[in-house]
C-alpha cells in the first residue's frame, strides 16, 4: 500500500515540473549550483582558511553559487574527519570562501516520503529517494532462490539500486557516480525528520581511515545497521539491514 501511494505521489510531482527540485545543474564551465549540508549551518570565510574572518553563516539546504574560475586553496583542509578545499561561493550576494566538505551536488531530500518516519528507518526514504531522483530504471533484472529473492536496477548514469530478501533479512544496496562518501554521509543525515534524530544519527557514526589517513568507510550504528563505503570502481556505495520481515522486494519497476 505504502508503495502504491508513493507511484502516485511520484506522477502528481513528476508533472509539476523542476519547480519541486531544489537543486539546478547550471550547466556552464563558469559555476557551479551546490546545497549547503552542514547541520547548523555553514561558515562563509573571508580567506580560504580555518582562521579567516566570519562574514555569514549560510543556512542549512540553502543553494549556493561557485564559481570554477575563483580560486580553491591548494592546501587541503581538514574539519572533523573530512579533508576538503576552500571554494569561492556567492550566496545572496554574499561572497567568500567555504569547506566544500560541507557542500554536495546531490539533491536533498525535501518530500515527506524521503524522510525518516519512526525509529530511524532509513530503507523506505533511501529507496524513496532513488525512485524519485533517479525516476525510471533503464533496466531491472530479478533473481529468486529458496534462499532469498533480489532485484537490480541499473540507471542511466551508472548509479544501482540492489533489494535483497533473504529468510532473516532485508538488506537494501545503493550505488552512486559523481559522489563521495560525505555527499552519502550528509545525504543520509538530511533524511533525519528531527534535529534529535540528525544528533543520534551523527553520534552512532564511526569514521575508518585507510591506511593513507582518508576516511573510505563509515558505519552507522542505528536499529537498521547502515554501511557507507567507496567501491574500487571509484562508486559511493550505501547499505542498509533491517530484520524487519515486513520489507517486500519491489518487482513492479520493470
Amino acid at each position: 500500500m505504502k508503495k502504491v501511494i508513493f507511484a502516485l505521489m511520484m506522477i502528481i510531482l513528476y508533472f509539476q515540473g523542476v519547480s519541486t527540485q531544489n537543486l539546478t545543474q547550471v550547466q556552464s564551465t563558469e559555476m557551479i549550483i551546490m546545497n549547503v549540508v552542514a547541520p547548523s549551518g555553514l561558515t562563509m570565510r573571508a580567506t580560504p582558511s580555518m582562521d579567516g574572518e566570519v562574514l555569514y553563516i549560510i543556512p542549512t539546504r540553502s543553494a549556493v553559487i561557485m564559481s570554477n574560475d575563483e580560486m580553491v586553496s591548494p592546501v587541503l583542509d581538514e574539519v572533523g574527519y573530512m579533508q576538503g578545499s576552500w571554494v569561492f561561493v556567492e550566496y545572496e550576494g554574499q561572497e567568500g570562501y567555504v569547506f566544500d566538505g560541507f557542500l554536495t551536488s546531490l539533491p536533498l531530500p525535501i518530500h515527506e516520503f524521503e524522510m525518516t518516519q519512526f525509529d530511524l528507518d532509513l530503507i523506505f526514504p533511501l529507496e524513496s529517494y532513488i525512485d524519485y531522483h533517479k525516476l525510471i530504471p533503464l533496466s531491472t533484472d530479478s533473481i529468486s532462490t529458496d534462499l532469498y529473492s533480489k532485484v537490480i536496477h541499473q540507471y542511466e548514469d551508472g548509479s544501482k539500486m540492489i533489494q535483497k530478501n533473504t529468510m532473516t533479512q532485508y538488506h537494501l544496496k545503493v550505488q552512486l557516480v559523481d559522489a563521495d562518501i560525505w555527499d552519502a554521509y550528509h545525504i543520509l543525515l538530511q533524511m533525519m525528520s528531527t534535529r534529535s534524530e540528525m544528533q543520534r544519527f551523527m553520534e552512532s557514526a564511526t569514521f575508518v581511515a585507510n591506511s593513507n589517513g582518508l576516511v573510505d568507510k563509515i558505519k552507522i550504528d542505528l536499529p537498521d545497521p547502515v554501511t557507507i563505503k567507496m567501491t574500487p570502481t571509484g562508486m559511493v556505495e550505501i547499505q542498509v539491514y533491517s530484520d524487519n520481515m515486513g520489507c517486500t522486494v519491489d518487482v513492479t519497476r520493470s
